[in-house]
């Protein structure tokens, strides 16, 4: 009986599942939290990589620089050091996904109405949503400057990151020719005022 109940709460949903699922829950749930997404539940689909330029010179001297990839050599020896790893390769990418984060209720709300003839300002974000972008803003900022800093030294003033997307293919294009994902590429708006104490 326990095998049954085990190999039918784990199984993908079913309308088995669905009839008994409040004995199932009220017999396994206490012991067995796993579901049907236990080896893959968000497989990688993309590559995202973070470039950055600064501009660095004061006056007529400033100069900006090419862009470099600041997510790569972190990522290289996250790969190196698998059991001591640090875990600051993906603390920019992160950073920069806040800045496009809305709540995910609103977001269906704003979706629905933009559908359905539009509203006036269906970019409206609510205060949560405001909060955590100025914060995020503030907080890239910083991190920005500071991989400027490390690289170019204190004389960079001004800062611009771009955000590099690579989809990969759907697994069942896989075997095509030519099969490649695609590249999206967004860039940020110039931040300010890096050298500022």
């Amino acid at each position: 009986m326990h095998a049954a109940l085990t190999i039918l709460l784990a199984s993908p949903p079913n309308p088995a599942q669905l009839a008994l699922s409040d004995a199932l829950t009220a017999y396994q749930r206490p012991h067995f939290q796993q579901n049907w997404q236990l080896f893959a539940p968000t497989p990688i689909s993309d590559e995202r990589i973070l470039l950055l330029r600064a501009r660095v010179g004061d006056g007529n001297a400033a100069r900006v620089t090419d862009y470099v990839d600041i997510t790569s050599p972190d990522l290289a020896t996250t790969h190196e050091l698998r059991f001591l790893a640090p875990k600051t390769a993906r603390i920019g990418l992160n950073l920069v996904q806040l800045l496009t984060w809305r709540d995910p209720i609103a977001q269906r709300i704003r979706d629905r109405v933009e559908r359905d003839g539009g509203s006036e300002n269906p970019d409206l974000l609510l205060p949560s949503e405001e909060t955590v972008l100025e914060e995020a803003d503030q907080l890239v900022q910083r991190y920005l400057c500071q991989a400027a800093a490390d690289r170019w030294g204190p004389t960079a003033q001004d800062v611009q990151a771009r955000l590099v997307v690579n989809e990969f293919p759907p697994y069942s294009r896989r075997t095509e020719p030519n099969s490649t994902g695609d590249v999206e590429i967004r860039e940020l708006p110039w931040m300010h005022g890096c050298g500022d104490s």
